[in-house]
């Protein structure tokens, strides 16, 4: 499923998407914010975060209509393009950041989207991504996320790989 990524940015953190220049897309404008959207890659993974004057929010539709009912003004009316390669890689590393910068030693309840995995598996790779991330903020050593995943994951090599390598580029930085 192709998801969309919306990112609100403050003006005092524009300077920091000067790259996106060469990559037209639908923009919105309310006050001192600006909301972009592309389309993400169909095997990218990336969380809902803020940091700092920027707000990164993946959503599985495009929101335009809700947006212009809610006083964003259109900027740009283009099509919605596919998000480039640096603009994923700022936006990974980004939210790597964030993730060790937030990591705390918090049980995670039994509830919503881990309840979920726990009675039903997991059903994508992002499934497997996100438990990765999810478990290593609430503080869970890289060993125990991994024995917690081998007890209800699927015996299906990609997920594995995928659970390792989110595992390695939050820890490995």
């Amino acid at each position: 499923m192709w998801q969309m990524v919306d990112i609100q940015v403050n003006d005092s953190v524009s300077g920091l998407f000067g790259f996106l220049k060469g990559y037209p897309t639908r923009a919105y404008r309310k006050g001192v914010h600006t909301l972009i959207s592309y389309w993400l890659p169909l095997d990218y993974s990336l969380s809902n975060f803020s940091y700092q004057g920027i707000m990164v929010n993946v959503r599985d539709e495009d929101h335009g209509k809700r947006y212009n009912s809610t006083g964003w003004l259109l900027a740009r009316d283009l099509t919605i393009a596919h998000a480039p390669a640096n603009l994923l890689t700022f936006l990974k590393d980004l939210e790597i950041d964030i993730l060790n910068t937030n990591r705390q030693a918090n049980p995670l309840p039994i509830k919503g989207q881990i309840l979920q995995w726990l009675s039903y598996g997991f059903h994508s790779i992002n499934d497997v991504e996100r438990f990765g991330k999810l478990f290593y903020q609430a503080g869970y050593d890289p060993e125990d996320i991994i024995a917690i995943y081998s007890n209800i994951g699927q015996n299906n090599k990609e997920y594995h790989r995928r659970l390792l390598n989110t595992i390695k580029g939050v820890c490995i930085r």
